[in-house]
């Protein structure tokens, strides 16, 4: 069978090129995409080189530039309940404050530690002090 660049029948089914290509046409670029969906720009341009783009990026990226990817592929829609998020959207004001308070409580978690750690190291000190003066005494 002759393929010639008009044959209709022939599609391009690299997910990672038609996802770019939509990427691309949304007016955003790569770098805003990817930070919205809190994924590396590098990361972002492995997953475009992939044949076989997996369904859960190809859905956040769909979310971001807000994109139905069922068009390009139809069989998205039998992965598209399965790779669901949450009905939040990104930068909900209640998502940032509870992030916020998390944040604050792991911080504080944090300086606890480092003065326990802190404290150690201190008596840690202090017995080989102790240690090396007895040593010598003897």
């Amino acid at each position: 069978m002759n393929r010639t660049p008009t044959d209709t029948r022939i599609k391009e089914t690299h997910r990672g090129h038609i996802v770019k290509r939509i990427v691309d046409k949304s007016g955003l670029h790569v770098v805003q995409v990817s930070k919205m969906m809190g994924r590396s720009r590098a990361q972002l341009y492995i997953d475009f080189a992939n044949p076989d783009m997996d369904w859960t990026v190809i859905a956040k990226i769909g979310k971001v530039i807000r994109h139905d990817f069922a068009q390009e592929f139809p069989e998205f829609n039998m992965y598209a309940s399965i790779v669901q998020e949450p009905s939040l959207k990104y930068g909900e004001s209640a998502d940032l404050d509870r992030a916020l308070i998390e944040l604050d409580k792991w911080k504080t978690i944090a300086y606890e530690n480092l003065a326990k750690a802190e404290l150690w190291k201190d008596k840690y000190l202090d017995l080989i002090e102790r240690t090396t003066k007895h040593s010598k005494a003897s």
